[in-house]
C-alpha cells in the first residue's frame, strides 16, 4: 500500500516538474539554447589509398596541421604527364627546326666566302662568270629559306605555347599536395572513419574535427510568445551544469520565420514549433559546444 502511494507521488513530482520546465519555456523572455557545436570534415581531394595517419580520436590539432596523407591522385598524375608529354614535343620540335636552321646558316656562310673567292679568281681571269652566277642563285634560294625559318620560328616562340607549358607543369609541380589532410581549424578529432591502408574516395569524411571555440548558441523562441525579438538584444546564457557562471551574449540574427524544435529540447512528447534566435556569446565563457543552455532576455534597444 505504502509502495502504491510513493509510485504516484513520483508521478506527481515529475507531472508537476513538467509543468514548471514547459512554463518556463513559455514564459516571456525565458528560452532554451544550444550551444552551437562546429563540427568540420576532413577528406580527401581526389580518390587513393591512405597511407599516413598522424591523429586519432581525442587528438588536439591546430588550424593547418598536417593530419594525414592519401596516395594514387591518377587525375593529378595524368595532368602532369599530358602536360609533360606536350612541353617535351615541343621542344624537340623546336630542337630539330633551330638545328636545320643552324644548318643553312652555316652553309650559307661557307657560300658567302666561297663566293668571295670565286670573285677574287673571276678579276684575276681563272674562273669564269658562269660558275660565280650558279653559287649566287644558290646562296639567295639558301638566304629564302633561311628567312622562312626565321620567321615560322619568330611566330612560334610569339605564341609561348612551350612558355605556357612549362608554366602549366611547374603550377601541378609547385601546387599544395592534394593528398594531403589538413585540419580547417584548431580542435579535437572526434570522429575517424578510416584507417591506413585503406581506399577512399573523394570528399568522404575520414575525419571529423570539432572546433574548440564556441562563439554563439541557437536559442528557440515558443510561437505562442509575442515578445518582439530584434538584433542587438542582451541576453543572459546559463548553464545546466553546477558552479558554471552566467555569461552575457547578445541577438545578432532573429528567423524570420519558425522551425521544429529539436528534439533534445521537446518538453514531454509534444512536437513545438519556435522561432530561432542567433546569440553571440560575450568572451571568456565557460560553455561547452553543445550544451543545452538557458537564454533569459534581460533588454533589449529602442525600436
Amino acid at each position: 500500500m505504502r509502495s502504491r502511494a510513493w509510485f504516484w507521488i513520483a508521478w506527481v513530482l515529475i507531472a508537476l516538474a513538467a509543468a514548471w520546465l514547459y512554463g518556463a519555456y513559455r514564459s516571456p523572455g525565458n528560452y532554451v539554447g544550444i550551444v552551437e557545436a562546429l563540427r568540420h570534415n576532413v577528406s580527401a581531394q581526389l580518390p587513393g589509398t591512405l597511407i599516413e595517419l598522424r591523429v586519432d580520436i581525442g587528438d588536439r590539432v591546430e588550424a593547418g596541421q598536417l593530419l594525414g596523407r592519401v596516395q594514387g591522385m591518377d587525375a593529378l598524375l595524368a595532368d602532369g604527364l599530358r602536360v609533360r608529354s606536350d612541353l617535351f614535343t615541343l621542344q624537340s620540335r623546336l630542337r630539330d627546326e633551330l638545328s636545320g636552321l643552324a644548318a643553312d646558316e652555316a652553309e650559307s656562310s661557307a657560300l658567302n666566302s666561297e663566293i668571295k673567292r670565286l670573285e677574287q679568281a673571276r678579276d684575276a681571269g681563272v674562273v669564269r662568270s658562269s660558275e660565280l652566277t650558279q653559287l649566287r642563285l644558290r646562296r639567295a634560294a639558301l638566304r629564302a629559306k633561311v628567312a622562312r625559318q626565321r620567321t615560322l620560328l619568330a611566330q612560334q616562340t610569339g605564341e609561348q605555347a612551350p612558355v605556357e607549358l612549362q608554366q602549366g607543369l611547374d603550377q601541378l609541380l609547385a601546387a599544395p599536395d592534394s593528398g594531403a589532410l589538413l585540419s580547417p581549424c584548431a580542435g579535437v578529432v572526434v570522429e575517424r572513419f578510416a584507417a591506413t591502408g585503406d581506399t577512399v574516395d573523394a570528399f568522404i569524411p575520414l575525419l571529423i574535427v570539432q572546433q574548440l571555440e564556441t562563439t554563439h548558441v541557437n536559442a528557440y523562441v515558443p510561437e505562442q510568445n509575442n515578445l518582439p525579438m530584434v538584433r542587438g538584444a542582451r541576453v543572459m546564457v546559463g548553464s545546466k551544469r553546477p558552479g558554471i557562471v552566467e555569461t552575457g551574449g547578445t541577438i545578432v540574427f532573429v528567423h524570420p520565420g519558425f522551425t521544429l524544435l529539436p528534439l533534445r529540447l521537446l518538453i514531454g512528447q509534444q512536437q513545438t514549433w519556435a522561432r530561432q534566435v542567433y546569440v553571440e556569446l560575450d568572451q571568456g565563457h565557460a560553455l561547452l559546444p553543445g550544451e543545452q543552455v538557458r537564454v533569459v532576455l534581460i533588454d533589449k534597444p529602442e525600436q
